[in-house]
């Protein structure tokens, strides 16, 4: 049941209307709280409240249009001095979304609560909760409410997750990270001008002397004397 989820643990209950079951409030709010037995007056601001019961505030809506611009100071206040009085066990609030004249007293009405019950639409419905230590905790649940009843049940929304797909390394451009066999072959195949290569007269036991062979070009200047600065003048 809906009520033993909302009864006793919380002080200041919000029904949010997004759906448009407003003139049902009366009997959806009083129906949770007798499941649970509990004693609950609808809200008078002339009479003070002298034993312990929960207080229902009725359609906020409605007040906003009756008491028009003073509503937003007075129903804060009031509703901060219910929280603080310790016969009030808990407060209960409605909401609708599609009347409220000003998106104000809305957003300050969520923050001032301490669990709000949106009703998206005919079956579903998010219950936000607030604890002292300032964790706030979000559910989704499917709901009757618009047929009278009560009674909700818990569901998971589906969580879809995208996979990347698998890189093919063959089919990413002219730059390949694999080579194939016949490359790979050709590659181990190639002498390089700077590789070393095994002479035919070369032995295990001989040490081979490092030299620097040079061939001139066709058009270097190549002295022949043997002292190459000689015509220099000095």
């Amino acid at each position: 049941m809906l009520s033993s989820n909302l009864i006793g643990n919380y002080k200041f209950v919000l029904f949010v209307d997004n759906f448009g079951i407003d003139p049902n409030w009366k009997t959806i709010l009083t129906n949770l709280l007798e499941e649970q037995n509990q004693n609950y007056k609808f809200y008078n601001e002339f009479e003070n409240i002298l034993e312990k019961s929960c207080i229902i505030l009725g359609s906020l809506s409605e007040l906003e249009l009756k008491y028009s611009s003073h509503i937003y100071e007075n129903i804060f206040r009031k509703i901060q001095e219910l929280k603080s009085s310790e016969n009030v066990l808990q407060i209960f609030g409605w909401i609708s979304s599609k009347n409220v004249q000003n998106k104000i007293l809305l957003s300050f009405l969520e923050h001032m609560s301490n669990l709000t019950v949106t009703i998206n639409n005919s079956q579903h419905m998010t219950i936000v909760s607030k604890n002292k230590s300032g964790i706030i905790r979000s559910r989704e649940y499917v709901h009757e409410l618009s047929l009278g009843k009560t009674s909700i049940k818990e569901y998971k929304k589906e969580n879809i997750q995208l996979i990347a797909p698998e890189v093919n390394v063959e089919n990413m451009g002219t730059f390949k990270i694999g080579q194939k066999a016949d490359e790979l072959e050709a590659k181990r195949s190639l002498k390089l001008p700077f590789e070393i290569i095994d002479l035919p007269n070369k032995t295990a036991n001989v040490k081979q002397e490092g030299k620097i062979i040079y061939t001139p070009d066709i058009t270097d200047d190549f002295d022949e004397e043997d002292d190459p600065d000689n015509d220099l003048q000095f």
